[in-house]
Order: C-alpha cells, then structure tokens, then sequence
C-alpha cells in the first residue's frame, strides 16, 4: 500500500426537498480511506464509469411517445390525404368523361333537331 490517501466527502441527501426546510443538514464527517494497492486494478477515485446511454427519464419517454403518436398520424393523414386524392381524381375523371357525354348527346338532339324542323 501506499502513503496517498484518498478523500470522499458524500454528498447531503435530500439538500432542497420538502422535508428538509427548515431543518439542518446532517453532513457526515470528510472520510479518508488510503488507498488501495494498485496491484488490485481499483482506481485511486470513486468516479464511476459513465454507461454508453444514460437512463431515460419520465418526461424523455413521454416525449419519445408524443413524438412517435405525431410521425404515426401524420403518416396516417399522409396516407388518408393520398387515397383522398386519388378519389378525387378519379371523380374528376368521370365527371369530364360525363361532360362529354352529354355534349355529344346535346350536339346528337340539335341534329335531330335541325332534321325533324327540315321534314316537317
């Protein structure tokens, strides 16, 4: 073992809650551990390592959902909007295939018209 001493001062519990107005904060006394031989592979430090991804909060998962709900409907209403489209457009479809439909009967009817005014 070596001479180094390590420190660790622990960090009140509960600083600014509720139920500590008002109350005084019992801080333990600064604690010192020497250190740990080094042939043991444990770090002279109590910084922990950090994870790749840190946990997801309430209110992160919350947001994710929200987020997921809004890409899901607007990709329904994308949807929704294209099949209305293409009603649309077939509708428009039939109505000018019905417009000439009725053209060529009226230009039929004034022939027939114009015919039966030259018999008679």
């Amino acid at each position: 073992m070596s001479d180094r001493i390590i420190e660790f001062n622990p960090a009140p519990a509960n600083a600014r809650g509720p139920s500590s107005t008002g109350q005084p904060i019992a801080v333990p006394s600064r604690v010192a551990f020497p250190e740990v031989a080094s042939s043991d592979g444990v770090f002279d430090s109590f910084a922990y390592p950090r994870p790749g991804f840190p946990p997801i909060t309430n209110v992160q998962k919350r947001m994710r959902e929200a987020e997921d709900i809004r890409s899901d409907e607007s990709s329904l209403s994308f949807s929704i909007y294209m099949d209305m489209k293409k009603e649309i457009d077939s509708l428009k479809e039939m109505l000018r295939k019905e417009q000439e439909e009725k053209r060529a009967l009226q230009v039929a009817f004034s022939k027939l018209k114009e015919e039966y005014s030259v018999i008679a």
